[in-house]
């Protein structure tokens, strides 16, 4: 099955016109570059207008009925799947993001929570931007659109003359089309959603010739707004694609499916597909490619919704956190920016942008048959020093996934009391991390591998220092390696976020205990 998605980061190619009739398939991936102490920032998306050199006439990236709501403080600097469309043949040089309906939340340690909607306005018309380089649509063929939105540089917070803050969104954005590569697609593209079905063979082959021999369909982009004008506020459907390394030719990166979690496990439980549920929520790396097909690199599956049984996962920040005499969670506090799948609208509900009190099923001793709350990570691979995500390493400012069942406060009760989560399971989330390098710690001979102090800008983490780890698989944006970064330079540092409390060596390094770890997988130098 294809993933029909249009791409908002644009394909760019030449920018001649040309004559060629007929229509082609647009994906459109989009993303964000993070600000810091902006928890939530989603809007309504009704349109991608692309503007062809040839002159009059638009084609629009998503179809006329879908208006998919995107956050993009859930995506920095990543990029997801908006929507797919199909466009005349033409090379389109221009771009705008139509956008309505904004909704604001920022960390404010004043509030109790520390929460605080702020009102957004949006410009009364949509902006113009080049594409650049041009989007090409060639007949017949899959074209790819990249947009990539830039949260700090398009918000400006000011007060009015009664002291009430608002926020004045001026877009900046950059499109650009994308050209399609045999190993990579139209390169690295974030899924995350709930699993609407299951294809346990398949006879079709991807772009460079590799069999697939599976498939599972995905909802991304949960609906968080009430449909206009009665279109869905989904984002798209898409099938994610499985390889193997046992077809014929094998995968050169076969794909990787991850089970949930059942108890202290540090690697990967293989879930044959044939055993994925519907309704499960999942994490999925990879790449749509020349065909229009998703390639999945890592599938991973969390957990089972049932919003009949008032069950849903609950992804964001942790704003606080209670623990015992021995370090271990009994409680802490989730802002909710995303919901999978959506019990915003139900009977109970959980909206958006509030914030829930999380309750962690301690494990009994000896452990099952009593149920308890499962603790994983989103890489599922066992980490330097013996680092392991559980009970005694939660820690505000991390990113996670909680699955549970949600009660809603009694009639009648105050603002303050909150609705409550039974966790069944917690998953740490990898995100990006904004910040200042302030020392490098240690540089091995490839460049590369190391570690060195951050200081995050969010105002939640307090003027905590976090030791970030790399390795020889650490992608790094805008600089050589660690040799070249340079003290208090802006990073965005993007990975999985540890609380270590008892302390350790990673790589001969010496981590404190109660310290922040956070274990790289880009670095980007501002």
């Amino acid at each position: 099955m294809m993933g029909l998605v249009a791409v908002l980061f644009v394909s760019c190619g030449s920018s001649s016109s040309t004559t060629t009739t007929g229509t082609g398939t647009v994906f459109t991936f989009i993303g964000d570059l993070p600000s810091c102490d902006i928890l939530s920032f989603h809007v309504l998306i009704t349109d991608v207008v692309l503007t062809p050199v040839s002159g009059p006439g638009m084609g629009h990236g998503l179809p006329t009925n879908s208006t998919p709501t995107f956050n993009f403080a859930a995506w920095r600097d990543a990029s997801t799947i908006l929507g797919t469309n199909t466009m005349n043949a033409e090379a389109y040089n221009q771009g705008q993001l139509v956008m309505s309906t904004p909704t604001l939340v920022i960390y404010d340690a004043t509030q109790s929570p520390p929460i605080r909607t702020v009102t957004a306005v949006l410009p009364g018309t949509a902006p113009t931007f080049a594409c650049n380089p041009p989007l090409i649509v060639t007949t017949g063929e899959v074209a790819g659109l990249a947009i990539e939105f830039n949260m700090l540089s398009s918000i400006q917070f000011q007060t009015t003359p009664t002291g009430t803050l608002v926020a004045v969104v001026t877009p900046t954005m950059a499109f650009a089309g994308l050209a399609a590569s045999a190993s990579q697609g139209f390169g690295d593209t974030g899924a995350r959603g709930f699993v609407q079905s299951v294809t346990t063979s398949s006879t079709t082959l991807s772009a460079n010739g590799t069999p697939f021999v599976g498939a599972f369909t995905m909802q991304l982009l949960s609906p968080s707004l009430a449909a206009a004008s009665g279109a869905p506020a989904s984002g798209p459907v898409i099938a994610i694609n499985l390889t193997s390394a046992t077809t014929s030719p094998p995968a050169a990166s076969p794909t990787q499916l991850c089970g949930p979690m059942t108890g202290e496990q540090e690697t990967c439980p293989s879930l044959p597909l044939n055993t994925l549920l519907t309704g499960s929520f999942g994490n999925v790396d990879g790449y749509v490619d020349s065909k229009g097909y998703y390639n999945a690199n890592f599938a991973e599956v969390e957990d089972q919704e049932d919003v009949a049984e008032l069950k849903a996962g609950f992804l964001g920040p942790i704003l606080s956190v209670t623990k015992d005499s021995n370090g271990n969670a009994t409680q802490f506090t989730l802002f909710v920016r995303e919901e999978q799948p959506s019990v915003e609208f139900g009977t109970p509900n959980v909206a958006l942008d509030t914030v829930v009190t999380v309750n962690p099923a301690p494990a009994p001793t000896p452990t099952p048959p009593a149920p308890f709350t499962v603790y994983g990570d989103g890489s599922r691979v066992s980490h330097p020093g013996g680092l392991q995500f559980g009970p005694t390493s939660l820690a505000v400012g991390q990113e996670v996934a909680v699955h549970g069942v949600y009660t809603a406060p009694p009639s009648g009760s105050s603002s303050s009391v909150l609705t409550t989560v039974a966790a069944d399971s917690i998953y740490l989330q990898s995100q990006a991390y904004q910040g200042n390098f302030t020392s490098l710690l240690q540089v091995g001979s490839d460049g590369k591998s190391g570690a060195f102090t951050f200081a995050p800008c969010g105002t939640m983490f307090q003027g905590a220092s976090v030791m970030v780890f790399t390795d020889s698989q650490t992608t790094f944006v805008n600089v050589a390696g660690l040799s070249s970064l340079v003290p208090q330079s802006t990073l965005v540092l993007k990975g999985l976020l540890f609380f270590d409390s008892q302390g350790r060596t990673i790589n001969g390094v010496t981590v404190p205990p109660g310290t922040l770890v956070l274990l790289a997988a880009q670095v980007r130098q501002s």
